[in-house]
């Protein structure tokens, strides 16, 4: 049986998938949904959840909208993403890491 997702974790999926929606519209959208909220307790999840405001989330580019975008110039193929070491959740492009604790794993 599929549980049914809690409002405040639809509201941050929703302010994260659509970036230029404010509170409004966001409450708008989980109403049509089915759950009855406010603007102001959208805004109360947000800041728990640490999201932006719209004007603010709107700034910044996703990572993976970067490398999309990267795949849609150069014909299918990602330089970066070739190059790409993944140590320890940080990720370093096209260059080499020094010795230190932790596995680095080649991102083909």
């Amino acid at each position: 049986m599929l549980r049914r997702p809690s409002t405040e974790d639809l509201a941050s999926q929703i302010a994260r998938d659509h970036r230029s929606w404010g509170y409004k519209r966001i409450a708008g959208a989980l109403k049509n949904l089915g759950h009855k909220i406010s603007r102001e307790s959208v805004v109360n999840i947000l800041k728990r959840h640490g999201v932006a405001p719209a004007p603010e989330r709107g700034k910044r580019m996703l990572w993976k909208d970067f490398i999309q975008s990267h795949l849609a110039v150069g014909g299918g193929k990602c330089v970066a993403a070739e190059k790409a070491v993944v140590r320890v959740g940080a990720v370093h492009i096209g260059s080499q890491l020094s010795s230190g604790v932790g596995e680095e794993t080649a991102v083909q």
